[in-house]
């Protein structure tokens, strides 16, 4: 398994509007979000909550099957 930490703040709001617009403003608390407006949240506002409370997205992949010859 591969792990990849994304940190930037302007990425995990495009990541974050994607899940939005996937899940539905009903769904976002499945995924660890607080609705605090009754409306989707701008990309800029989900650029500065990442950036005020230091959020991340780890991104699992699995690894290469190293036993076949490369």
């Amino acid at each position: 398994m591969h792990a990849r930490l994304e940190t930037d703040p302007e990425a995990l709001a495009d990541i974050a509007l994607e899940m939005i617009e996937t899940v539905g403003l009903e769904g976002v608390g499945r995924l660890g979000m607080i609705d605090t407006v009754k409306r989707e949240p701008t990309r800029e506002e989900l650029a500065e909550a990442a950036r005020r409370h230091n959020l991340g997205i780890v991104f699992l992949t699995p690894a290469p099957d190293r036993s076949s010859p490369a």
